[in-house]
């Protein structure tokens, strides 16, 4: 089951949510893009640890009202590319052949990289801009965070990517990482889920 990016909540019955966990927990694969692992965190369905907006303890500087739009749209990443290294051995990056890959990011979602040393296909790079815009607070976030990560739910796993693969079907280089995710997703060894 593929989740696609949302522009609200998830809405989804009670029921219809514990019948998802068993099929899951019974072998199934569910892929989130973007803000979709944010609603299998809340079904305990993954488990993706975002990265957190650090409140600033300074006083806050005084702006001009008329500056609201422009300094809030500033603070939105809609749409620039940023380097990424990739672990070729995982089977999300199956057929790929270098290990550095452009990512197209249009979204303020930001992943902590996990623990387990198998467990991060896609990271990326300390100094990732490749083109475009992103706040000072945003790219600090970003740097070193993860694109892609697994977490096991009985015998099924989910899968959940931070950006949308495959964006308005014009950024064609990470489109094979969800048809991986879709055939081989329930081939990911359990060792290298969070």
């Amino acid at each position: 089951i593929i989740m696609p990016p949302t522009t609200g909540t998830v809405q989804i019955t009670d029921a219809a949510r514990e019948k998802l966990k068993a099929w899951v927990q019974q072998g199934g694969v569910v892929i989130g893009l973007e803000n979709a692992i944010t609603w299998l965190n809340t079904a305990r369905l993954g488990k993706f640890e975002m990265k957190k907006v650090e409140e600033k303890k300074d006083t806050p500087v005084a702006r001009p009202y008329g500056n609201i739009e422009a300094y809030t749209g500033a603070q939105q990443t809609s749409g620039a590319i940023f380097e990424a290294t990739v672990d070729l051995t995982h089977p999300l990056l199956y057929g790929y052949y270098n290990n550095a890959m452009p990512i197209f990011k249009s979204n303020n979602l930001f992943m902590e990289k996990t623990k387990n040393a198998y467990g991060n296909p896609i990271v990326f790079t300390p100094d990732p801009l490749l083109s475009g815009y992103v706040s000072k607070e945003n790219y600090s976030r970003l740097k070193g965070s993860s694109v892609a990560s697994v977490s096991v739910y009985g015998q099924g796993r989910i899968i959940g990517f931070t950006d949308n693969l495959c964006f308005r079907a014009f950024w064609f280089g990470t489109n094979k990482i969800l048809m991986n995710a879709i055939f081989y997703g329930s081939l990911i060894d359990p060792a290298s889920a969070r």
